[in-house]
């Protein structure tokens, strides 16, 4: 049976300068605090999404991840479409440093559950 795993048992990789934060106190001074210390608040208007399809468009200067979910309504003649539910911006930096903490937190769940199965590149249909 599928165990969940707290959320605090999965390492993020993030390497020991990048847990800092340099805060301007004034035009001449900055401080670093550890980002553990700063406080973490829920916004109201924060939201989960439910995502089954991601695709990605980029620039120059930023990435945008288009989360969405392929919905199938059954029913004499099926209808499919993808509804879009959710789109995050970034910079090109904070992609990259997604990538590093996706990427090890993925080594993490396959070395305590097994490797994850790749999406097949063309999938099979069912008659």
């Amino acid at each position: 049976m599928f165990q969940m795993t707290p959320l605090t048992e999965v390492p993020m990789a993030v390497p020991e300068e990048e847990k800092t934060l340099a805060v301007l106190k004034d035009e001449e001074r900055a401080e670093l605090i550890a980002v553990k210390d700063i406080e973490r608040i829920r916004s109201p208007h924060f939201l989960t999404v439910s995502s089954n399809n991601a695709n990605l468009t980029r620039g120059f200067f930023d990435v945008s991840i288009l989360f969405s979910e392929i919905v199938i309504v059954p029913g004499g003649k099926p209808q499919v479409f993808i509804e879009d539910r959710a789109a995050v911006e970034m910079s090109w930096e904070h992609a990259k440093a997604l990538h590093k903490v996706l990427g090890s937190t993925i080594e993490f769940y396959e070395a305590k559950y097994g490797k994850i199965r790749d999406q097949p590149e063309k999938p099979e249909i069912s008659a």
